[in-house]
C-alpha cells in the first residue's frame, strides 16, 4: 500500500478552515500558524495559497473575489471549481472555532512531517553512503524543528511594557537583585546581573590560570537552581567528577585525585559527593564533537529534561562539519553558531577559550581582548568575555599570591580587575573583559 494514502490528515478540518476564511474574510489569526503545505488535499493547498496571496496584497476576501482570483491565477479547476468554494462556505456554522480547526490541520501536518523525515532517515541508512553520526544529528535536528515549529509574530509595545513591568516588579520585590541565575560569586553577579538567557559568555585565559576550575565552580554553584550541561572535550568525565567533588568538599584536587586524605577529609568528601549527586548537572565527555552535534544534544536534552546553562571546555576543541581553509574562519563560524544556539534554545552558553601567547611577551602579563586566540570575531559574538589572570603564576612573591591553608582551599580573595568597575558598560551589543583571580571561586 502506498504510504502517502495512509498519511494523517483531516479533510473536515481543512474544509472548516477554508470555509471560515470565505465566510468571515479574515486571515489575521492564521498568518504564522498555517501555510499551504500544512494542507494535505491538493485542492485545499491551491485555495489557501490563493487566499494567502490575496491577504498579502490587501485584497478583500469573500466567495466572489476568491473565485475571480483563482480564475486569474488559472487555478479554479485545480481548486475544485466555483461550486466547491460555495460548498465550503455553506458548510460553516460558527467561525469562532477557526483556531481550533487550524490546530487540527497543523497537528496532522506535523505528524506527516515526522513520517517523511523518518522515511528520509531510513533511506539514507539503507543506502549506507552517509556516516551514522550525520544521520542521527539530522534526525534530531529535524525532530526538534518540527516540535518547535512556531513562528513568532510582532507584539505591541503595550504588551512588551506589560511583561517588562511584571519582571521589574519581581526584581523590585526581591530588593533589586540580579536578573539572571546567580553565579555564586557576589562580585561577578554585580558586574553581570547573573547568567541571562540567550547570552553567550566566553571565559578566556592562558594555560594554568584556572579557567576549567572556575567553570566547574560555576556549574557547582548553579546546579541546585538551574539545569546545567557540561561538554568536556578535553577531560574525561571521571577527571571532571574528581574536580567537582574536590570543589564541593573544599579539598585540594591533588588530595582527591590521589586519595591522600585523612579520616575527616574522607568524611567531608563523602558528604560532598552526596550533595553533588542531587544537583542538576549532566556531563558529556565525547572528545570529537562538532558544533552541530553539540547543538543537537542540547536540543534533545532541553526537550526531554530541560536545560538552562551549557558549559563547553573548550571552544578551540570544537569541530566544524563543513570544510574551511583557514582556522580563523572555522573559529568564527563556531563562535557564531554558539551564539545562535544560545538564542534559539533560550539558554546561557558558556565557552572556555584559549588565549594567544601575547600576554607572555608583554611586561604586564595581564590578558587583553585582543589576545583571544584564532579569531577576533569572538569579541563580536560574545555578550560577556571574562579574562582570568593569576599573578602568582608570573610573580611567585606577589602580595596577591593565594595562601593555601589545609581544607580552606577556596578561601575568599579580592578581585583583580583590569577595568574599573564603575566605568564598565554592559549591554547586549558591547563586550567588556572581567578578570578575576583564580582564588575567588565561591563566596
Amino acid at each position: 500500500m502506498d504510504i502517502l494514502k495512509a498519511m494523517p490528515s483531516s479533510k473536515e478540518a481543512e474544509q472548516a478552515v477554508l470555509g471560515c476564511i470565505l465566510e468571515s474574510g479574515n486571515m489575521d489569526e492564521l498568518i504564522g500558524l498555517l501555510d499551504k503545505n500544512d494542507f494535505y488535499i491538493p485542492c485545499h493547498k491551491a485555495i489557501f495559497s490563493c487566499l494567502t496571496s490575496m491577504y498579502k496584497r490587501d485584497k478583500s476576501i469573500d466567495i466572489i473575489t476568491a473565485i475571480e482570483n483563482l480564475k486569474a491565477m488559472d487555478m479554479l479547476a485545480s481548486a475544485g471549481g466555483a461550486s466547491y468554494l460555495v460548498e465550503l462556505k455553506g458548510g460553516i456554522l460558527n467561525t469562532r472555532n477557526l483556531i481550533h480547526y487550524a490546530e487540527i490541520v497543523k497537528d496532522k501536518s506535523s505528524k506527516r512531517k515526522f513520517i517523511l523525515s523518518a522515511q528520509e532517515m531510513l533511506k539514507e541508512a539503507y543506502e549506507d553512503k552517509v556516516d551514522v553520526k550525520d544521520i542521527i544529528n539530522k534526525a534530531e535536528e529535524s525532530m526538534f524543528n518540527i516540535a518547535s515549529n512556531k513562528s513568532k509574530d510582532f507584539v505591541s509595545i503595550g504588551e512588551c511594557i506589560e511583561v517588562a513591568l511584571k519582571n521589574i516588579e519581581k526584581n523590585y520585590l526581591k530588593g533589586g537583585g540580579i536578573v539572571g541565575i546567580s553565579t555564586g560569586f557576589k562580585n561577578l553577579d554585580r558586574c553581570t546581573d547573573g547568567l541571562k538567557r540567550s547570552d553567550f559568555i566566553v571565559i578566556a585565559a592562558r594555560p594554568s590560570m584556572g579557567k576549567t576550575a572556575f567553570a566547574i565552580n560555576l556549574a557547582n554553584n548553579i546546579g541546585n537552581d538551574a539545569k546545567v550541561a557540561i561538554f568536556s572535550l578535553e577531560m574525561s568525565e571521571q577527571q571532571l567528577s574528581y574536580r567537582l567533588q574536590a570543589s564541593e568538599a573544599l579539598l585540594e584536587f591533588s588530595k582527591v585525585n590521589k586519595g591522600a586524605m585523612n579520616d575527616d577529609e574522607w568524611v567531608e568528601l563523602t558528604k560532598a559527593s552526596a550533595r553533588l549527586a542531587g544537583k542538576n548537572i549532566k556531563i558529556n565527555d565525547s572528545g570529537e564533537l562538532d558544533v552541530s552535534e553539540i547543538k543537537a544534544k542540547c536540543k534533545r536534552l532541553k526537550l526531554k529534561q530541560g536545560l538552562d546553562v551549557v558549559i563547553i571546555d573548550y571552544l578551540q576543541c570544537i569541530k566544524l562539519s563543513e570544510k574551511v581553509y583557514l582556522r580563523e574562519q572555522e573559529v568564527s563560524k563556531i563562535s557564531a553558531a554558539l551564539k545562535n544556539m544560545a538564542k534559539e534554545l533560550d539558554i546561557t552558553v558558556i565557552a572556555l577559550s584559549q588565549l594567544s601567547r601575547a600576554p607572555e611577551k608583554r611586561a604586564d602579563h595581564r590578558p587583553q581582548l585582543g589576545d583571544l586566540r584564532d579569531s577576533g570575531s569572538i569579541e563580536q559574538d560574545a555578550d560577556i568575555i571574562m579574562l582570568l589572570y593569576r599573578d602568582e603564576y608570573y610573580y611567585p612573591d606577589t602580595e596577591d599570591r593565594q595562601k593555601h591553608n589545609g581544607s580552606n582551599y577556596r578561601q575568599k580573595q579580592k578581585w583583580t580587575s583590569r577595568y574599573h568597575k564603575t566605568s564598565m558598560v554592559r549591554t547586549i551589543s558591547e563586550v567588556r573583559g572581567i578578570e578575576c583571580g583564580r582564588e575567588e571561586y565561591k563566596e
